[in-house]
């Protein structure tokens, strides 16, 4: 069972952390490089490291549920915890890094590309952390 409170505060902690490193990524790159990194590689950086984090969190938890002869399962609890961490990262991007950002930096078209990046990315890196743990019907069913 996941407290969302807590999940999202975790997840928040670890965004601000990813983004700290992100900056001093940046500062590297300007320091030998003359040139900053624009928004997409800094979204896309942030992105599959929340569907990594969210994906290992659920298999913690999901490990927790399951009994000993129990295999790894996910349910609509898991679904939802999905749809509260990828909702956390938008408010995150959209509340912290955009605003932290230079416009010159954006590189996204409009905001809808921004969003459609972030889905696709978190869904992606989602789905890669959880492939080995799912059985051959749910492979295919993708």
């Amino acid at each position: 069972m996941y407290n969302y409170h807590e999940e999202k505060e975790n997840l928040l902690d670890f965004l601000t952390e990813e983004y700290t490193l992100f900056k001093r990524q940046q500062d590297l790159y300007g320091k030998y490089l003359e040139m900053a990194i624009p928004l997409s590689d800094c979204v896309g950086e942030m992105t599959r490291h929340a569907g990594s984090y969210t994906a290992i969190r659920m298999m913690q938890v999901a490990s927790e549920r399951a009994g000993v002869d129990e295999g790894f399962q996910l349910n609509d609890d898991d679904n939802q915890f999905v749809v509260e961490m990828h909702n956390s990262l938008v408010d995150f991007v959209s509340d912290t890094v955009i605003p932290d950002t230079d416009d010159a930096l954006n590189n996204f078209a409009d905001p809808d590309q921004l969003v459609s990046v972030l889905d696709d990315l978190f869904q992606n890196a989602l789905q890669t952390a959880l492939k080995p743990f799912q059985s051959d019907d749910e492979a295919q069913a993708e």
